[in-house]
């Protein structure tokens, strides 16, 4: 089927109408398609059209059906995601339907426009990686990260595009790949993808990202970019990604991910964007740094609505352990707006729950005092607003206790804010004789 502005493509229940071209070049075109479905408002998405000399040699070919099925076995914010691949029997054409990222820069327009950004993107494109390298099944390699391969739309949200160079991990599937043939960006290509593109690793995805980066820091093409002249914490963060010996970089996104929170942290680079990492890392292991940027990130807030309490609230109760500094969490939280306005009744029912669920995780890590403090906002919060949830979480703190001076401050708490045993009833806590 030959495509042009006009055309109508129908795949199952769906209707697909060419509505204007958005890229051309040697290798194809990319289509921007108006996508309508049943019973939901159309919705704005890309065709991607291989050229006919890319579809009649065979491993290009290949490469274009590859990308479709390593694009369909990712589903993360960070990945342009697939919607459908076409092959048309009749004349051999093939074509890739991918989400339109709104607003879409390049990744150097992106951050000469946000710089303040950069910290945000920058760890957004490490998610990308980690996604590819260790949840798709079989794993991927992009081997062609490049500045013009990630994209940012105009919500801040980072989108590697472009799998066609990907290689799947030869344990699982055979590779396209022939040894000694050079396959990527000039600049951000590692010495061993130079060497050998057939037996690389995601080290090599690792090295791109850091010659990326320095590139559109710098405003430079990759290949004379300088990440020793960059500033912290860039220059330390860049110059580990893309050393020469894949042994001395950092040995997995995940790895490259916690360095670099360190390195955020201690620079206080601004983290944009809070709530899409806060996404990720619920997702995933905690991460060694990432309780210092949370720390960062809260403690350079000069006030807590009720929007930055379900933030906290959304964080792993490990966050709030050492290092964080949860006695100055508290003493921040306790005379903020969002808390006042808790305790002066003008919030919502449901704000009760994480209100008392954020206390409960930091109970743990606080010293005696502020621990009191914390159990009467709990024990407190439960009561006046009749949740369940957060008289769990009275019972679980008080229990979790093993100091036995403390237990007994915390009944005595109880026994004020809690007169008529909504909390204590049934014997759920142990009472003295």
């Amino acid at each position: 089927m030959p495509f042009d502005i006009g055309t109508k493509v129908t795949h199952g229940p769906d209707v697909y109408e060419v509505k204007d071209v958005l890229k051309a070049g040697g290798f194809g075109i990319a289509f921007r398609a108006e996508r309508t479905s049943p019973g939901s408002p159309p919705t704005m998405v890309v065709i991607k059209v291989p050229a006919a000399h890319v579809l009649a040699d065979p491993v290009w070919s290949q490469k274009f059906a590859r990308e479709a099925r390593i694009l369909a076995n990712i589903s993360h914010l960070n990945v342009v995601k697939i919607i459908a691949y076409w092959e048309f029997a009749a004349t051999g054409e093939k074509a890739l339907v991918q989400e339109l990222v709104t607003g879409a820069k390049e990744l150097p327009e992106y951050l000469k426009a946000n710089p303040d950004s950069t910290g945000s993107v920058f760890l957004q494109s490490l998610y990308a990686l980690h996604a590819f390298h260790h949840v798709t099944s079989p794993a991927a390699i992009h081997r062609d990260l490049s500045p013009r391969n990630i994209l940012v739309s105009d919500a801040g949200i980072v989108k590697v595009i472009d799998f066609g160079l990907a290689k799947e991990d030869p344990r699982a599937t055979q590779t396209l790949t022939v040894a000694g043939d050079w396959f990527g960006t000039p600049g951000c290509m590692s010495p061993e993808q130079l060497t050998d593109a057939a037996t690389v690793d995601h080290r090599t995805d690792l090295f791109a990202i850091g010659r990326s980066f320095a590139a559109a820091i710098q405003g430079r093409h990759p290949q004379v970019a300088r990440p020793e002249k960059l500033a912290e914490p860039w220059k330390s963060i860049c110059v580990r990604l893309a050393e020469d010996d894949p042994a001395d970089r950092p040995q997995s996104a995940a790895d490259a991910t916690s360095e670099a929170m360190f390195l955020i942290a201690a620079a206080k680079t601004p983290l944009l964007d809070f709530d899409v990492h806060v996404a990720e890392m619920a997702g995933r292991s905690p991460l060694p740094g990432w309780p210092e940027v949370c720390q960062m990130r809260l403690f350079g807030m000069a006030d807590y609505d009720q929007a930055a309490i379900r933030t906290m609230w959304r964080l792993d109760r490990s966050v709030f352990a050492p290092p964080f500094d949860a006695n100055t969490l508290l003493d921040r939280l306790e005379p903020s707006s969002a808390i006042q306005a808790f305790i002066a009744g003008n919030s919502d029912f449901d704000d009760a729950d994480p209100v008392g669920e954020l206390y409960s995780r930091l109970y743990a890590h606080l010293d005696p005092p502020r621990k009191l403090v914390c159990f009467r906002r709990i024990c407190s919060t439960a009561v006046t607003m009749h949740r369940y949830s957060v008289m769990q979480d009275v019972r679980n703190v008080y229990g979790s206790e093993t100091d036995p001076a403390i237990r007994g401050y915390l009944m005595s708490i109880l026994d004020q804010e809690d007169p008529s045993h909504v909390v204590q009833g049934r014997g759920v806590l142990p009472r003295s004789p």
